[in-house]
């Protein structure tokens, strides 16, 4: 028998689902995303690299610098590399850097590749030489992750050029090869760059704790005190700017700095707060944004924390008597050069005759004093390993031309022997340098032999 009320079906959606526009390349997943350890954006490029298996340069050369038209030329290809590090550094619209960073999210379909930037510090603090010039890195920090087997990556706060130790284990970050032979900086994106590994001999970076690397962090000096007060800030900036907006952080900075500005306004104080009186006071005249080193000599002076500074109101910081004229921190003292020990080092530097021949700006880099006050020191000595430094970049050259030319002719006479004329795309392919023939003399040597082997006159 039928009833007499009407069934009532489920409604069905007949439109046309709108499809999402697929990714050119894997949408990788960024490390650390929302910590302070979040990926740095030039990491990101080597681990998706990794991921379609291809060199990072092939990826950079093939995939985004022909998407950049104003940078596609071989000089400014060369550009990019050297001053790889400000890709880092912003990801605005207005730069070739920040551009890279739309592209990326363009081909991998994601919308926040711009928190693996500095950008998100740009409305209240200076993105002028914030970076570091190479490839920082903790050792230590890449032999945990490996035998974790977790994803090998660098930091963004290790990109940061005032960072010095290792936050997690206040250890000194490196910043040359550990191989002896190879002993080379690294650049922050290359042609062969691997997260891990250094870009020239392809060693592993990370090493085991040592002993002697747990006495050096017991016995902390003023200097090192300060490089640790650093990283522990930099983690409160990093945390708080991925949590707050720009702007809310800014509006808080300028009323503290305003409160700060009135509180020391008529005090007859120390040097160092007379140099901060000038820092804000520049501020508040000009509404420019600090400098990262400027923020952190003010928090130091004042015994204040990063986190204070930009994320409370400072009148809740109890900093009243913490910045008398004598009431310093310890590790702002000026510190004491033995000149005679500076003076033995640089003579048994001249004295010993080794592999590698350091410059005098790496001298002055290792012995932590400036390469002006070298200079005008030792001027002597200065000219004299300036000099060596000249023969031995002179002498290198020299000997890796003379390595190229002889990879070129190894590939070229294999190519012909397995009857494969060997262009100059093919030979620079074989011996993995495809830019290496808009060297002149390469060029010309490639054409002189294949002259030697037939394949062209003298004339031509």
């Amino acid at each position: 028998m039928l009833s007499g009320t009407s069934s009532i079906y489920e409604s069905w959606d007949i439109s046309i689902p709108q499809i999402t526009k697929p990714s050119m390349f894997y949408s990788l997943e960024p490390i650390g995303l929302g910590t302070p350890y979040v990926e740095s954006l030039t990491s990101y490029i080597c681990r998706l690299a990794e991921a379609h298996s291809v060199r990072t340069g092939t990826l950079v050369l093939e995939e985004i610098i022909p998407r950049i038209q104003k940078y596609n030329s071989v000089r400014n290809r060369k550009a990019l590399y050297r001053n790889s590090g400000a890709i880092n550094n912003c990801g605005d619209e207005e730069s070739y850097k920040g551009s890279i960073v739309m592209i990326l999210e363009d081909l991998c379909q994601r919308k926040d590749l711009s928190l693996l930037t500095m950008s998100i510090w740009r409305s209240y603090i200076s993105l002028s030489w914030l970076h570091s010039t190479n490839r920082k890195w903790c050792p230590v920090c890449f032999e945990e992750w490996r035998k974790m087997r977790a994803p090998i990556y660098e930091p963004l706060i290790w990109k940061i050029k005032c960072l010095k130790i290792c936050p997690i284990h206040n250890t000194l970050l490196v910043e040359r090869c550990t191989n002896k032979k190879c002993n080379k900086t690294n650049k922050h994106l290359g042609g062969n760059l691997n997260n891990g590994f250094c870009e020239h001999c392809n060693k592993w970076l990370g090493i085991e704790p040592d002993d002697d690397l747990e006495r050096r962090n017991l016995n902390l000096d003023d200097e090192f005190k300060y490089y640790e007060f650093i990283s522990l800030n930099l983690i409160d900036l990093l945390t708080i700017s991925q949590m707050q907006s720009g702007e809310q952080i800014k509006k808080t900075l300028h009323r503290n700095i305003i409160y700060l500005k009135e509180k020391i306004k008529n005090k007859n104080l120390g040097q160092e707060i007379r140099k901060v009186r000038a820092i804000l006071n520049n501020y508040v005249s000009s509404r420019s944004t600090l400098s990262i080193e400027s923020l952190f000599f003010v928090c130091s002076v004042f015994g204040i924390t990063m986190n204070e500074f930009i994320n409370q109101k400072i009148e809740k910081a109890n900093f009243s008597k913490k910045y008398e004229a004598k009431g310093q921190k310890e590790f702002i003292k000026k510190r004491k050069i033995d000149w005679k020990s500076v003076e033995n080092t640089l003579e048994h530097i001249l004295s010993v005759k080794s592999d590698h021949v350091p410059s005098l700006k790496q001298i002055s880099k290792d012995i932590g004093i400036d390469i002006a006050m070298l200079r005008d020191k030792y001027p002597g000595l200065s000219r004299e390993i300036s000099k060596n430094y000249l023969r031995y970049k002179k002498s290198m050259n020299i000997e890796n031309k003379n390595n190229t030319k002889n990879k070129l002719q190894e590939a070229m006479i294999i190519l012909h022997q397995s009857g494969v004329y060997p262009s100059a795309n093919r030979v620079a392919n074989e011996i993995g340098r495809p830019a290496i023939m808009l060297q002149k003399e390469m060029y010309n040597y490639w054409k002189s032999l294949l002259c030697n082997l037939g394949y062209m006159s003298e004339d031509r």
